[in-house]
């Protein structure tokens, strides 16, 4: 009896140790697990979780980069443009000139240098739109009122012509190429006291314009001024020596000075 009961109270106790044990490997390896668990998910801060939707990434450096690209456009397109201009492939640039109007519908640039370049393929009435529309655009471009005022004077519509050229000029008092076109439409109307008065401007706002002093000289040999007339051509060949017509001018106007 007495055998059987220590033998009793010995599985009892080591049953009693393995219950023990078995709980505390439950709240380990079960419950411990998922507090770990929950508490990795709650790393960030409120304000940081869930902030992005499940598909979203962050821009990348290269979409960016292209975004700037694109807010730049139209200078692009405008300066390609250029290029082609002074490469005289007007057709060319006027198409570059309207991706740039189209990337910027409000880019007042690209709609005057479209007016220069049909000025140039001598497409007249073009040219007068876009410069009306670059004034529409910016009402205080005295480019604008210049390029009109040169193809109005190409077109032979002189009185247009004036009035483009002093708009300009009232805009820029200093712009000596609208003072010497302005100059040459007098001239063009024989109106030579007015022609003198604007290209003696032009040449006082740039001394070095050897055309400018021609020009002047010219206007005063139609006013037959042969002193004024020589002074200018004079002046003409100090800064252009090859000019040979001012140079036969300059001659017969001292000739009638000496008669």
């Amino acid at each position: 009896m007495e055998k059987n009961e220590k033998s009793k109270i010995f599985w009892g106790a080591i049953a009693a140790t393995l219950s023990g044990l078995v709980i505390l490997l439950i709240e380990h390896y079960i419950i411990s697990p998922d507090r770990t668990i929950t508490a990795e998910k709650n790393t960030e801060p409120p304000s940081q979780v869930n902030s992005h939707p499940q598909n979203a990434r962050p821009p990348k450096q290269e979409e960016t980069k292209r975004d700037t690209k694109s807010d730049n456009l139209h200078i692009e397109y405008l300066q390609q443009g250029n290029t082609y201009f002074n490469l005289n492939d007007y057709n060319e640039a006027i198409r570059c000139y309207k991706l740039a109007a189209t990337a910027k519908p409000d880019f007042a640039e690209a709609f005057l240098n479209l007016g220069a370049a049909y000025h140039r393929l001598k497409n007249y009435d073009e040219a007068i739109y876009y410069y009306k529309r670059t004034i529409e655009l910016r009402p205080d471009y005295p480019e604008a009122y210049n390029g009109l005022g040169k193809t109005y004077n190409n077109r032979r519509d002189l009185d247009k012509a004036i009035e483009n050229f002093k708009k300009a000029i009232v805009l820029n008092p200093e712009n000596d190429q609208a003072s010497h076109a302005l100059g040459s439409v007098y001239f063009n109307k024989k109106d030579y006291t007015q022609a003198a008065y604007h290209y003696k401007r032009a040449v006082e706002i740039n001394p070095q314009n050897a055309a400018g002093y021609y020009d002047l000289g010219d206007a005063y040999w139609n006013l037959e001024n042969w002193s004024a007339a020589a002074q200018a051509y004079r002046q003409c060949l100090k800064l252009d020596p090859n000019r040979t017509e001012a140079r036969e001018r300059l001659q017969k106007a001292e000739e009638f000075l000496a008669n």
